[in-house]
């Protein structure tokens, strides 16, 4: 027989050990020796399990190592001039940039998309404190995107679903990632939930400071509740004219956002012509577009479907016919708008437009409305809905004043302007008159001091 050694602490001890035989078909002597197999087992697991170390709440192993964790911290990641002392296991475990970068033997981060304020929180979240993002947070999105975080990216997009935007919250998320440049997904979200308050964010400062991406997606939204077509193409010369020429390389892209078979057939003549009355002081943009080797077509093209489009008003059913001959495509509807408050206002249908020519004068004039009267954009209703009777003081039932920077104490207010420069009002259909007129002046004097880069 066998003499047992001493045991001593983790050391692993040869015993005999019955194991059944199997070259044995004796099925008593197999059971007996399978039986004394499993006590020899038992019995030596349980003289094994005395050595072990037990501590007295098992709860407490994952803080424990946490513990161990945090005490053994060696990695230093430098983001924005600010040192954070790190575990790299935590890093590595959670973040594919991070492994790749210490790979490299460089965490040194000197970008907008990664904030010190923001990696600060993102490192803690890594840790389990879930109370550093119990909500959106715009600087955490952007930098658990650098990071590729995939966990705290999906928890960041779902508190942004959850918040449930009104309009003016939507267009406060757009002025406030107007530098986001590479999430262009969340300025689609916020562009989606735009639709009455169109004319009024048109009309506001604010949307002149938008970037060129974010103009870009805005106009070509099917979801804009407008009067026509042609305050859509006026918005987009506004906005090009806040910077110009520095806007110049965004031509392209914003007035290609306009859906000029929607425009009356003296509009489209007038864009084409050299000798534009009533259309405002572009064009200096409108010649740069003519220029364009895609506008040729595109003007056309709109001249085609706008003629279509007006000789099949009592037969809407017959445009999608003569437009097959043409190879022309269908032009999806905006949410064409009521307005009776609108002088240029006219009858439309979910098939039938306002194409009727509009001057700049007329645009202008609206625009002055919807900065100085109270506008509840729930007032406004759109050819695919039905009438309702919306209650006077409810939520939507602000004017553009209340979009612009200092220009009222409301809470919307306070959300939609955070710019640092401390300007009066400004109107901004004044902003684009003749550079004799005194509004113009106006605007001259309050116009922003930063570069065009900072807005862009």
């Amino acid at each position: 027989m066998f003499q047992q050694n001493q045991v001593k602490d983790w050391q692993v001890t040869r015993r005999r050990i019955t194991a059944v035989n199997l070259g044995n078909t004796g099925i008593a002597e197999q059971l007996e020796a399978f039986k004394k197999h499993t006590a020899e087992v038992e019995k030596a697991n349980g003289q094994c399990s005395k050595k072990f170390i037990r501590l007295k709440n098992k709860d407490r192993l994952e803080d424990v190592a946490m513990i161990h964790i945090e005490s053994s911290r060696s990695t230093i990641v430098n983001v924005d001039g600010v040192r954070f002392l790190c575990h790299d296991a935590v890093l590595s475990f959670f973040s594919k940039r991070l492994t790749e970068q210490m790979r490299k033997g460089c965490l040194y981060f000197e970008t907008p998309e990664l904030a010190s304020r923001a990696f600060d929180k993102i490192y803690r979240w890594m840790h389990g404190e879930c109370s550093v993002v119990q909500s959106f947070d715009l600087a955490v999105l952007r930098g658990a995107r650098f990071l590729a975080i995939p966990e705290l990216l999906e928890q960041m997009w779902k508190m942004l679903e959850k918040k449930n935007l009104t309009e003016y919250d939507a267009f406060e998320m757009l002025c406030k990632s107007r530098k986001v440049h590479e999430i262009e997904e969340l300025h689609g979200m916020m562009v989606d939930r735009i639709t009455k308050s169109t004319l009024v964010i048109f009309s506001s400062k604010q949307f002149l400071r938008l970037s060129e991406t974010q103009v870009s997606l805005l106009l070509k939204s099917d979801r804009l509740a407008v009067n026509s077509e042609i305050e859509v193409l006026y918005s987009g010369l506004c906005w090009l004219r806040y910077k110009w020429p520095m806007r110049r390389g965004s031509v392209g892209k914003v007035l290609n956002s306009v859906r000029y078979g929607f425009l009356s057939v003296l509009m489209l003549q007038k864009v084409s012509l050299t000798d534009r009355p009533q259309t405002g002081p572009f064009a200096d943009i409108l010649d740069v577009f003519l220029k364009l080797p895609e506008s040729k077509k595109i003007l056309d093209d709109a001249l085609i479907y706008s003629s279509l489009l007006a000789t099949t008003v009592m037969e809407p059913h017959c445009l999608k016919d003569r437009l097959a001959t043409t190879g022309i495509q269908l032009l999806p509807s905006r949410r064409w708008m009521i307005d009776t408050r609108c002088e240029y206002h006219r009858p439309v249908s979910a098939t039938i437009p306002n194409m009727s020519f509009v001057s700049w004068k007329e645009f202008k004039n609206y625009m002055f409305m919807l900065q100085t009267e109270k506008t509840n954009i729930e007032d406004f209703r759109c050819v695919d809905e039905l009438e309702r009777h919306i209650c006077p003081g409810s939520e939507s039932d602000l004017s553009v004043a209340e979009l612009e920077p200092y220009g009222s104490t409301s809470s919307q207010t306070s959300l939609l302007s955070e710019d640092t420069d401390h300007e009066s009002t400004t109107l901004v259909a004044s902003s684009f008159n003749d550079s004799s007129s005194a509004s113009e002046s106006v605007l001259t004097s309050t116009e922003d001091t930063e570069g065009s880069s900072s807005d862009e």
